[in-house]
């Protein structure tokens, strides 16, 4: 969860910077977890493609 940094009433950016990283690592976790649920006959190039994203949100 996203903390709150207000500085006289006014979100200082912080809190904005904040809650996008969650939105990304939460977007990533998703991501990773859709990738441990492919079935081992599954085509390489989508679990390569989703690890990609994954990676990319976290970078």
């Amino acid at each position: 969860m996203a903390a709150e940094i207000i500085v006289g009433g006014r979100d200082t950016g912080a809190a904005h910077k904040l809650r996008e990283e969650e939105a990304n690592l939460q977007e990533a976790r998703g991501k990773l977890h859709d990738l441990m649920c492919l079935p081992k006959d599954a085509d390489l190039e989508i679990a390569r493609q989703w690890a990609k994203e994954a990676y990319d949100l976290l970078s």
